[in-house]
């Protein structure tokens, strides 16, 4: 949920020490756990300054595996692992005879 009260289905990632680390865009790479960045053409470069809230609409489980319920956005990125799930079709989708295949 946003500042506005708006809320979204997202995706999370955690970011591993320099691996698969996305490109950074604007702003600047997370320094402690309670900031985070986003896609860059999803949100934009006017999403840096912004909060990003936990909904309370979401089941318990979900919120059991977030330490935090707020995180700053800090900057945009754009991510490899992102740009192979949104193409058209996925790079790792193949078309076998009578069916398909997702790896």
């Amino acid at each position: 949920m946003d500042t506005q009260g708006k809320e979204s289905a997202l995706k999370v990632y955690s970011l591993l020490d320099q691996q698969n680390l996305p490109v950074l865009v604007s702003g600047r790479l997370p320094q402690n756990v309670q900031e985070c960045v986003v896609d860059a053409q999803a949100f934009g470069k006017d999403a840096v300054g912004t909060m990003l809230i936990l909904s309370e609409n979401n089941e318990e489980d979900t919120e059991e595996l977030f330490a935090h319920k707020q995180f700053h956005v800090v900057g945009t990125v754009n991510s490899l692992t992102m740009q192979i799930m949104s193409a058209e079709p996925p790079r790792w989708a193949t078309e076998l005879s009578a069916g398909s295949c997702w790896c």
